[in-house]
């Protein structure tokens, strides 16, 4: 029996998830798939999957538009604990959208994005994105991960190294998809957020705090949380509205009713934590 990732338990489970063979930590309540791809798989995936094509700019800048007042909502909260200035690092940007928003506070911005297509996005922005972590240099005050952390197959490994960027008593900020949550466990393999194909580690509450103790932080909060507020969900509607009205951009009913359970159903945990 594979021992856990995390705390290095052996009190470990083998569990099937429909065609999906994952382990259950019953000491920290990880669980993670069996048999995690190499990184290299991970990093042609990202490569081969995530592109942005001339069909999908509308969609694009409709994401960013009906993604405002999360990112307000974040801005707000990091620069209770770190204002500006001060600079971030997001791990896993994609577009931006976030980077894009935090500069305009006074912050200094870098992103890493492994989609060369997401990087060129970034770059007609005026946002610099590095391919990897191994391309930083320096330190940062500020580092976030946005529905990052579920996608890396060795999560203190890579927590060990990220922290390297971080300045003394650098904020860490990490949202991931709540796997101890109501709605997983009714939905199991059918759950929103259960993507074996690229989402390797699975985080209850007592999980991510483990992970983040293990690896040298201490935490200020962790909180389970809808993934999208009323302000969020109002905001998609205008987007929606003003690009079906100008750039007769239409919603498929199928996508409406998706959208709708991915909101509901879709709960996440969001993690504060400082470098000792």
């Amino acid at each position: 029996m594979p021992s856990c990732k995390i705390c290095d338990s052996q009190n470990t489970a083998l569990q099937r998830l429909d065609d999906t063979e994952v382990v259950l930590c019953k000491d920290c309540e990880a669980t993670f798939l069996a048999n995690i791809p190499p990184e290299q798989e991970l990093a042609e995936y990202y490569e081969g999957n995530y592109r942005i094509t001339a069909q999908e700019y509308i969609a694009t800048e409709k994401r960013r538009l009906f993604r405002f007042p999360e990112q307000i909502k974040l801005i707000a909260k990091l620069a209770q604990l770190k204002p500006p200035p001060a600079s971030v690092l997001d791990i896993g940007c994609d577009k931006g959208y976030f980077l894009d928003e935090i500069r305009r506070y006074g912050y200094a911005v870098m992103g890493v994005e492994p989609s060369s297509a997401a990087r060129l996005y970034c770059t007609n922005i005026g946002i610099e994105v590095k391919n990897s972590t191994d391309e930083l240099n320096g330190t940062y005050d500020i580092i976030t991960m946005w529905h990052t952390l579920e996608h890396i197959g060795d999560p203190v490994g890579f927590l060990n190294r990220v922290q390297n960027h971080l300045a003394a008593k650098g904020l860490m900020a990490i949202r991931v998809p709540d796997y101890g949550c109501l709605w997983r466990k009714i939905f199991r393999d059918h759950w929103v957020w259960f993507q074996p194909r690229n989402h390797y580690f699975h985080y209850t509450e007592k999980a991510l705090r483990q992970l983040l103790q293990v690896v040298g932080f201490e935490v200020i909060q962790i909180q389970s949380q809808r993934p999208n507020d009323s302000l969020t969900d109002k905001a998609y509607r205008l987007a929606a509205r003003t690009f079906g009205k100008y750039w007769n951009d239409r919603i498929s009913l199928k996508k409406k009713i998706g959208k709708i359970y991915e909101g509901v159903t879709g709960i996440e945990l969001y993690a504060l934590a400082i470098k000792k």
